[in-house]
């Protein structure tokens, strides 16, 4: 570097010393700085715990895919009675009345039988038809 250079670094560096070192002010100066890099790195941190959520999300996600993959897989060969019972287990989270209808299976088609209410019905058959193992829905129920 040139000497001017050399000589603008100088004055630079010593108003800086002379900000920090201050006796009236240089404390409170001090502590905002220092403040500043905790604060800095409390924010790195942050980020750091949110991609690591990123990740969980996305590993948690994929092992979700291939559950249900390997569940879908298994569920061809439900026994009768197993199907109708998962049958109702989910119309149960679907309608508070299920204890009203009557589920059966054969062979992955399943009969819905009973009173259901009107609203409702569409609901009713669309979660028995999305149970695992389920191929057919036969809708033998009646609007209350």
């Amino acid at each position: 570097m040139t000497r001017g250079g050399d000589f603008l670094i100088g004055i630079l560096t010593g108003a800086g010393l002379m900000y920090l070192l201050d006796p009236a002010r240089g404390a409170r100066r001090r502590a905002l700085i220092r403040d500043q890099i905790v604060h800095g790195a409390h924010e790195l941190e942050d980020v750091g715990e949110d991609l690591g959520g990123l990740g969980r999300h996305a590993r948690n996600r994929t092992r979700g895919v291939f559950a249900e993959s390997r569940l879908r897989r298994r569920s061809d060969d439900v026994d009768d009675a197993v199907l109708a019972a998962r049958v109702r287990a989910a119309l149960g989270r679907i309608s508070p009345r299920i204890r009203d209808l009557e589920v059966s299976a054969e062979h992955g088609r399943v009969t819905l039988r009973g009173v259901a209410p009107e609203d409702g019905m569409d609901r009713v058959v669309d979660g028995a038809q999305n149970v695992p193992g389920v191929h057919d829905v036969i809708n033998r129920l009646r609007g209350a």
